[in-house]
């Protein structure tokens, strides 16, 4: 099922044309794979689609094939920043304050605790945890947006293996409830499959 159609998204920096897409398709259960060597507008197009402020550029949408001017953050979309940044609060609570955000029952952390495979990691505040747990953290107040696009600015850099299979396995996971996931790289991932690939050069996308 198609979620977002996008087209004819351009993008220009100090006269230079960043971006020039003229059309892209979304649908849900979808991973995409957006990869491109470093200042290739990876992160300059994740930013437009999430609407981010100041990602500035043009682009017709429709969502759910009715025109939209933007998606609404945290109901349609969610973004994750390269470098997440996590409330001076415990696990636990930093997923309450999103979970009370989206107007859901506080009850609810346990599931994503679980799903995310941070229950012993619950009562930990951001400082305690590694960079990869800190990225764990970001996903799982993603998923509890309930959110269906997610954007994910390359979750796994800088990350070890362990890490980096935990990612990709939330990745895969998301995928399966319906939500269309589109993750940013500059190398191909060995163990994810059933993806398909946006290569960003020159501006443009070509898709496989």
């Amino acid at each position: 099922m198609t979620m977002l159609q996008v087209s004819d998204l351009s993008k220009s920096f100090a006269g230079r044309m960043v971006l020039d897409i003229d059309q892209l398709q979304l649908e849900r259960g979808q991973i995409i794979l957006l990869i491109g060597a470093n200042g290739a507008g990876k992160t300059t197009l994740l930013r437009m689609l999430a609407n981010l402020p100041g990602a500035g550029g043009t682009a017709r949408l429709r969502w759910h094939d009715t025109p939209v001017s933007s998606l609404q953050a945290g109901r349609d979309v969610t973004y994750l920043h390269q470098h997440p940044y996590l409330l001076a609060r415990n696990v636990q609570a930093n997923i309450e304050y999103v979970l009370r955000l989206r107007d859901k029952p506080a009850s609810e952390v346990r599931q994503i605790l679980a799903w995310a495979e941070l229950d012993q990691l619950a009562t930990k505040f951001p400082a305690e945890l590694s960079v990869g747990q800190q990225r764990l953290v970001a996903i799982a107040r993603m998923y509890a947006t309930s959110a269906p696009l997610v954007l994910l600015d390359e979750p796994t850099a800088n990350l070890d293996d362990a890490n980096i299979n935990a990612v990709w396995k939330l990745v895969s996971v998301l995928a399966n409830e319906q939500r269309c996931v589109v993750v940013s790289a500059t190398r191909l991932p060995t163990s994810l499959s059933h993806h398909q690939l946006w290569r960003l050069s020159g501006g443009r996308i070509k898709i496989s």
